[in-house]
């Protein structure tokens, strides 16, 4: 009971989240926050799923351009900043559980990706 009630307050958190960051001006590039959000937003749950793995391929395959991996890195951070300290692995173990070969750490310079 008290680990559904813990689940059920983190996903309404990254929804909240979810629309902090949506609210954030667009990068140079094409992707923005609110597509980001939009992408993933099946992974608010925090499990990998069929759905949430399947937003989190259309985001890489949409994040073609320096500009939108720079951006889509931004968003990702501002969204495990609002996770409790405890949940801030959630992105990690959601990418590496959906297959996706990148390593995201919430303190990394995407500045520097290419």
């Amino acid at each position: 009971m008290a680990a559904d009630l813990k689940l059920n307050v983190c996903a309404v958190a990254v929804v909240l989240c979810m629309l902090v960051v949506a609210s954030m001006p667009m990068a140079n590039g094409e992707l923005d926050c609110s597509q980001v959000l939009e992408d993933l937003s099946p992974c608010a749950s925090g499990r990998p799923t069929e759905e949430c793995c399947d937003g989190v391929e259309t985001l890489f395959q949409q994040a073609q351009t320096k500009a939108d991996r720079q951006e889509a890195c931004r968003c990702l951070q501002n969204l495990a900043a609002a996770l409790p300290q405890d949940q801030q692995s959630l992105a990690e173990n959601i990418l590496s559980s959906c297959k996706i070969p990148f390593k995201f750490d919430p303190s990394m310079d995407c500045s520097k990706l290419d």
